[in-house]
This record gives structure tokens, C-alpha cells and sequence, in this order.
């Protein structure tokens, strides 16, 4: 009669290390058995080969980083297991892992070029992403994030590798507002009012000779009282109900008609211009500007220092804060109102300013970010001259002596001509 055949035990996922112990206690019996069984047979029990359940395997040649090897073997000393087995446990765990919550290929493709970077930088890869912004290497889940959000039209599609913590936070405390900035323009503006969603965030408003008209969306017909209006803009047409009579309507016809937004978007715009100026250096120069000085001055001690003391708020407290915390910054950023050359944006097309003064060194870099149609100037220091950065941005003058530049793969082509650039220190700029 033959023997019945032993099921094999397979090590299951365990939640916890309470719930791995009380596991093996149970079966203990069970392993016993089949390691006599298999002492018997002169065929060796591995925890491998209860891990994969005896599942074909095909043998590979990897290359792995010293220090990642290293971090592996104590990591499985620790666990008890061989570093070789811990490793395809981690593999076999990431592979099980939702789709969705996997690095794309270009994500992965990217890191490792930044871990390269990095290497070359400081000596050493880090372990998992040095964050540009927490100056902090951390296992935590990581984004494509854009160095302009991709809801404005017509903009630049650049992205690199971010935290998705901190790029979630700045987009949504602060990029999600910035973006309302493209519906104070025309043709946008008309959408404020057929789109009830943006009429409801928005509030426009209508203004006949400069005095402000109240309206309302009519879900029906409208009101006896009021003044009836069929508004149309691209295509789109909405029923309004103006807040006069009929009668003070129809003579408020020959006046001049607007239509404006109102909503204050100056401190959400400067925040955001400056993080996208930070990560367009670091898209383009990586680590040797993002370990620089100036890349600290406004990684760490801006936008770091922000994130880290306000990432658990609510939005009104964190837009509070920021309206103290970023007012002696306000000057780093400037709208473009007339420029000789062409700008893409500098992420696109790698052509920014150096600031520089007589014979003393270059001290600070300008970054243009293009924003649909706009063009907005970001000033950024120069690796080591924070201190004179920061003299700029508080003293009185309103002049910079700047020379362009383009960086261009691995060098920077420099204008020997300089041009004096206007940059306006007072106005409406900021709250």
C-alpha cells in the first residue's frame, strides 16, 4: 500500500512578530516531521524552500551596491536568514505588491540616475531617495512630481523625482490655488461663470462702470425681481439672474461691462515659483547645486522648514503661516513684463541669468518659469552666496547687473555682455 503523500508546510506573510511566533508554535510538528522525512530522503529542509513552496527557480547574476549588500546581510543576520534568501523574500514581497503602488519605469530609470549623482557627489549612493527639499534618505513612497503642475495649459512637462509627501503637500496648499491665477486672463476668464464649479471657487464678479453687480446661476426661472441674462463664452451659455430690476438692466446697457475674479493668489504663486525654481535647478545641475549652500538656503531652510512645521495642518492655518513665513522671500520672485529673448521656461530650454556685481564672484542664478502664457523670474543663490542673497533681498536697490547663460549637458556658456535687469522691491506684489 502506498504511503500517503506529506503536504509541505509553506511560511506564510506574517503582520506582525507576535503573530510569526504563535505560527511556527503551531507548527511545529509539522516541520519536525518533514525534516526527519527529508533527513531520511538526504534531501536538506531550507527555510528557502519553505519560503517558495519548492517553486521552480532559475538561477541569476545581479550586480548590487556594496553598501546595499552590506545593509542586506545585517539586515538578514537580524532576521536570522541568509542575505540571499532575505533578498528574494523582499523581491518576491515587491512583486506582490498592487501595480499601482509600483515606481513606473521612468521613476526607477530616473532615481538611479540620481543615485549615480549622488555617488559622484558625495562619495557614496544614498539608500533609497535624498530629498532636495528634507535633506533626508528615507524609505518612503516617491512621485513624479512637475516642476509646473500640469493643470495650467501650455506649459513645460519636466518633472523629477520628489517625496510624495512633500509634493502632495505643496500641491495641495499651494499649487491647487496658484492654478486659478490662468482664469484671471482672457479667454479663461468667461469659464468662471459657465463652469458652476470654478463659480463656486471663484466668485466672479461683474462690474458695469466699475461698480459691482450681484448675480446668481439659476437653477430655474429666474425671480420676477431680478434682471434675466443668458451668458455665453466659448461655446458654453449659463442662465444668470442679476440682483436689479428688469428696467435699471436694460439701461445698464450703454455702460462698460467687466468681469473680474477676485481671489488673492499672490503668496500661493510665490511659494510655488519658488519650489518649482528649486527643482528646476535640481533637475538640471542635480546634486552639486541641490548639497550646495544655495541649494540648503532654499531646499532645506525654506521649503523644508516650512513642510516639516506645517505638513500635519489644516489648509486656512497652513496659508496663515505661510503669509508670515514666506514675506521675506517675496522679492525672489518677479512676473516677466518685457524680455529681448524668447524664454521656454528654463527647464526647457536651459537659459537663465547670473547675477554678478563688478569684480565680485556670481551670487545668484534667475530661473524663468514659464506658466501657460506667463513668464515669471525666480531668484535663486548661487551654491555659496547665500549672504549676499539675502543683503539683496532686504536692502533697497531694485537694479542687477546679470549676464545670460545657458547650461548645456555638463558645461555652462556664459554672454560676456552683462544687461542691467529692473527688479522691483514695493508695490502689490505681496499682502
Amino acid at each position: 500500500m502506498p504511503k500517503a503523500k506529506m503536504k509541505r508546510a509553506v511560511i506564510p506573510k506574517f503582520s506582525s512578530e507576535s503573530e510569526e511566533a504563535a505560527w511556527w508554535d503551531a507548527h511545529r510538528s509539522e516541520i519536525e516531521a518533514e525534516i526527519r522525512q527529508r533527513m531520511k530522503q538526504k534531501r536538506p529542509l531550507t527555510l528557502d524552500s519553505l519560503l517558495q513552496g519548492e517553486k521552480a527557480s532559475q538561477p541569476v547574476t545581479l550586480r548590487i551596491a556594496t553598501k546595499d549588500l552590506e545593509t542586506a546581510r545585517r539586515l538578514a543576520a537580524q532576521k536570522g536568514v541568509g542575505y540571499q534568501t532575505y533578498i528574494k523574500m523582499l523581491l518576491r514581497e515587491a512583486l506582490a505588491k498592487n501595480p499601482a503602488e509600483q515606481m513606473s519605469l521612468g521613476l526607477q530609470s530616473k532615481l538611479e540616475r540620481l543615485r549615480s549623482d549622488y555617488s559622484r557627489v558625495t562619495g557614496t549612493p544614498f539608500s533609497y531617495f535624498f530629498c532636495p527639499v528634507l535633506f533626508r534618505d528615507e524609505d518612503v513612497t516617491l512621485s513624479e512630481s512637475h516642476i509646473v503642475n500640469v493643470a495650467f495649459p501650455d506649459s513645460p512637462r519636466a518633472w523629477t523625482v520628489q517625496r510624495k509627501d512633500v509634493d502632495s503637500f505643496y500641491g495641495s496648499r499651494f499649487e491647487a490655488d496658484f492654478v486659478d491665477i490662468q482664469y484671471n486672463q482672457d479667454p479663461s476668464l468667461g469659464k468662471t461663470v459657465t463652469d458652476r464649479n470654478l463659480h463656486q471657487r471663484l466668485k466672479p464678479q461683474f462690474l458695469a462702470d466699475d461698480v459691482p453687480i450681484e448675480h446668481f446661476i439659476a437653477r430655474d426661472k429666474v425671480p420676477d425681481q431680478f434682471a434675466p441674462v443668458v451668458f455665453e463664452s466659448d461655446g458654453e451659455s449659463v442662465q444668470l439672474g442679476f440682483k436689479i430690476s428688469r428696467e435699471d438692466m436694460l439701461a445698464a446697457t450703454t455702460k462698460k461691462w467687466q468681469l473680474s475674479i477676485s481671489k488673492d493668489v499672490r503668496v500661493p504663486a510665490l511659494v510655488s515659483l519658488i519650489k518649482a525654481a528649486h527643482l528646476t535647478l535640481f533637475e538640471m545641475l542635480g546634486y552639486r547645486y541641490a548639497l550646495s549652500a544655495g541649494g540648503h538656503f532654499v531646499g532645506r531652510d525654506i521649503l523644508g522648514e516650512f513642510f516639516v512645521k506645517n505638513y500635519d495642518k489644516r489648509k486656512a492655518e497652513v496659508l496663515e503661516n505661510a503669509l508670515r513665513f514666506f514675506r521675506e522671500f517675496a522679492a525672489m520672485v518677479r512676473p516677466v513684463e518685457s524680455c529681448g529673448s524668447a524664454f521656454q521656461g528654463t527647464v526647457v530650454d536651459r537659459k537663465l541669468f547670473l547675477c554678478k556685481d563688478d569684480r565680485a564672484p556670481m551670487w545668484a542664478f534667475i530661473v524663468f518659469i514659464k506658466i501657460s502664457q506667463s513668464l515669471h523670474a525666480v531668484m535663486v543663490p548661487i551654491f555659496g552666496q547665500s549672504y549676499k542673497f539675502m543683503n539683496f533681498l532686504h536692502d533697497e536697490k531694485e537694479t542687477i547687473t546679470a549676464f545670460p547663460g545657458r547650461f548645456e549637458l555638463d558645461h555652462w556658456t556664459i554672454d560676456n555682455h552683462s544687461i542691467e535687469l529692473s527688479w522691483p522691491k514695493t508695490g502689490i506684489l505681496y499682502p
